[in-house]
């Protein structure tokens, strides 16, 4: 006699690891994509995406891509002013300056020059016209010279016949001398490769940066770049990190933070930021005009831990009492290296780096709390004048970010080999109590608390009792009820002030890769370019990462997967997107419900997610997929034979195709397994409105049996039900 196995409800969502013949399996679903769970317990697809007509305004929507971060913000006038920041390719440099002079070896003659523009990873751009000098002597050399192009690295020397331009040598100035003890060999490039990080405002792009593009992350953890950029025999380059790692070169990773009626432009820990004007559209260097001051030593005087002196002579350096008592009589020799201490008396001082007052040289990381701008891993490595490097926090004076104390720094794990991946702000507060707002600094493998102001009595830095950092720094984010959510080394996790825990074992697999399972994880070398952002309605945590069967060289890092995590439902699915991303951002606008924004990998377009739209625009209609609970006899030794599986539905979707998995174990002989067997889903008239029935018949005895179900369009599955009827497992497998 059949009867029916209905799962009619799908309330605990997304569970990857489920095993064959688990017990605990009702209501939930083992693979999804572009489906997520309602309130009532169904299954409904996904919105689409549409482009922002607002964002391709800007310089006439001649962005390229990938679009790596995106800024909004509404003027003292009303109007809506926004930047974008993306690679573009490096101009071609003009004509050069070509003056003969004496010392060389070159005979008489006319020589012609040409000049293209490398950005960080060699990459060329074609060669600019002609420069040529004539001379008639001999032993001479030739002055080459040309303007500077912006986002480049170095430049390529190609001559030095008419005609037939060959490369000479490549250099980091603005001049090269030809003494003609090189023999030209190798041809201009006839396409320009090259990629620079472009600032562009509605004017049209503002400025550019070096950058090394998107590229494997090689280094170890805790490698924190040397500032020079070398190439292994792949061609990644070694000293590159996710935050830059490089002098003079951006990080594909930057930020455009608001701070009062401007912004700051944090490009990586190579490059000093920048300030963005959104009322004029322009960007200027971050200057400092705080002036430092300092007492000057005193004989036999009283000292505590924590006082700042200079020498009577000033040596450029200042000096922090780390033992208080009182000084000697006589003046010690003040030591000239940062960290190097001397005894005065009773006293103890350690040179503390530089007496003069200086912008952070770098920003990987910038945040806004208590009224300043605070920035973390100002450097590739740590500075000489003992201010900046990987592990260094700074902090702007209150409401001023053009004013830099000296004394407002402190480093955070020093010594531990890892680097500075993030900032967020948080507020802890419990009821009858007023809430106590902190800083949360992320380490690759740490996370440390920062409580209060840089030079206020209850100032203190505190590490978090966990194991867990941050490897992705765009996937932190405040999420309102829940804490900071962040991608890990463990999975992603939650910082709720007092605890951190993983909260992302359902969809494992899809982070770590497991060979033994059809889900395809995220590639672990370009993780760190994972990016994360809200959704307004429903709220989401929305994380896109990258997929391992998505990664060639010509797309690497490119960002087609969202794992999207459920603040009210703490429930997980997946969207598997048509287009890849390179960055997601909430645009938050009084007035108006937060948008949630794409930007592009590779075809220049801002598009906007969850806000109701059908399909995916030109790329056309939303498909979909899952795969219910298995069904399987009540009796270990019985089998079940199974007419068909039925939906009960409503939409205007289409269910296509129901791909049956036939008696799949782990404890099983494989072979006993069958290929997974498609069959087309009939669907019936649509009553009630648009309420409608899909079947896929099976007729077959199976041990065990499920399905991964597709379809597309806009859809809402209430209920999966198998019409089965049990068998003796001594009747043999039949097909009807």
């Amino acid at each position: 006699m059949s009867r029916m196995i209905s799962q009619v409800s799908f309330a605990r969502g997304l569970q990857t690891l489920v095993q064959p013949f688990a017990q605990g399996g009702k209501g939930l679903v083992s693979r999804i994509s572009n489906l997520y769970f309602t309130v009532r317990g169904a299954l409904k697809t996904v919105d689409g995406a549409s482009q922002v007509q607002l964002y391709t305004k800007l310089a006439g929507g001649v962005l390229t891509g990938p679009i790596h971060a995106m800024f909004l913000s509404k003027t003292s006038y009303g109007v809506f002013a926004h930047a974008a920041l993306h690679e573009d390719n490096i101009a071609t440099p003009g004509v050069p300056t070509v003056i003969p002079t004496a010392g060389g070896s070159l005979p008489a003659g006319t020589y012609s020059y040409k000049i293209a523009a490398r950005d960080a990873a060699g990459r060329e751009t074609l060669v600019g016209s002609a420069g040529e000098g004539t001379t008639g002597g001999v032993n001479v050399k030739m002055a080459v010279s040309w303007a500077a192009v912006e986002g480049t690295f170095t430049y390529a020397i190609y001559g030095r016949t008419s005609g037939s331009w060959l490369f000479i040598a490549a250099t980091s100035n603005l001049s090269y001398e030809d003494l003609g003890t090189i023999t030209p060999a190798g041809n201009p490039v006839v396409t320009n490769t090259t990629q620079a990080l472009a600032l562009r405002a509605p004017s049209g792009v503002i400025r550019k940066y070096p950058v090394t593009g998107i590229v494997k992350n090689v280094l170890l953890p805790g490698a924190c770049g040397s500032g020079s950029t070398t190439a292994n025999s792949s061609g990644d380059l070694l000293n590159a990190t996710p935050n830059g790692g490089i002098s003079a070169v951006a990080s594909v990773l930057p930020q455009v933070v608001p701070f009062q009626s401007k912004a700051l432009v944090g490009i990586g820990n190579g490059i000093v930021p920048e300030v963005y004007d959104p009322a004029t559209g322009t960007r200027t260097a971050l200057t400092n005009t705080f002036t430092t001051s300092y007492p000057v030593w005193l004989a036999a005087s009283a000292y505590k831990a924590g006082d700042y002196i200079t020498p009577t002579v000033l040596n450029g350096s200042r000096y922090v009492c780390t033992q208080g008592g009182t000084s000697g009589g006589v003046q010690p020799t003040f030591p000239t290296t940062v960290d190097v201490t001397v005894r005065d008396g009773q006293v103890i001082w350690k040179n503390a780096g530089t007496d003069t007052s200086t912008v952070p040289p770098g920003a990987a990381h910038t945040a806004v709390h208590g009224g300043a701008l605070w920035v973390f891993n100002t450097r590739f490595s740590n500075s000489a004048d003992g201010l900046d490097g990987p592990s260094s926090l700074r902090m702007s004076d209150v409401g001023n970010m053009l004013s830099w104390n000296p004394l407002n720094q402190i480093f955070i794990g020093k010594e531990d080999q890892q680097e500075g991946m993030g900032l967020a702000t948080f507020s802890i507060g419990e009821q009858g109590i007023v809430p106590t707002g902190q800083l949360v600094a992320f380490k690759q493998f740490s996370t440390y608390s920062v409580l209060g102001l840089m030079g206020s009595p209850n100032f203190a830095v505190n590490r978090v009792k966990t194991d867990m950092g941050c490897i992705a720094p765009r996937t932190i984010e405040f999420v309102s009820g829940r804490g900071i959510i962040r991608l890990t080394h463990r999975g992603v996790a939650v910082f709720d002030g007092i605890n951190d825990y993983v909260i992302s074992d359902p969809v494992r697999p899809y982070l770590f890769d497991d060979d033994g399972l059809d889900i395809r994880g995220m590639d672990m070398d370009y993780a760190y370019f994972s990016k994360a952002s809200q959704a307004a309605d429903p709220l989401l945590y929305v994380l896109a990462i990258p997929v391992i069967t998505d990664q060639t060289d010509a797309t690497r890092g490119n960002l087609k997967r969202l794992l999207i995590f459920d603040v009210f439902l703490k429930l997980w699915t997946v969207v598997d997107l048509p287009f890849p991303i390179a960055s997601l951002f909430q645009a938050i606008v009084p007035g108006s419900i937060p948008l949630t924004l794409c930007g592009a990998y590779s075809d220049a377009r801002v598009r906007r997610l969850f806000c109701g739209d059908d399909d995916w625009g030109t790329f056309g209609p939303i498909t979909w997929s899952f795969r219910p609970q298995e069904i399987f006899s009540n009796s270990a030794t019985r089998r079940v034979y199974v007419r068909q599986l039925l939906l009960r539905c409503l939409g205007a979707g289409v269910p296509t195709s129901a791909a049956f998995r036939i008696n799949e174990s782990t404890t099983e002989d494989p072979n006993s397994a069958y290929p997974p067997l498609t069959e087309p889903m009939r669907n019936s008239a649509a009553r009630d409105g648009t309420r409608f029935e899909s079947i896929a018949p099976l007729h077959r005895t199976v041990l065990n049996v499920t399905a991964d179900i597709s379809g597309t369009g806009q859809i809402e599955i209430d209920a999966v039900e198998w019409e089965v009827t049990d068998k003796h497992a001594a009747v043999p497998l039949q097909m009807v």
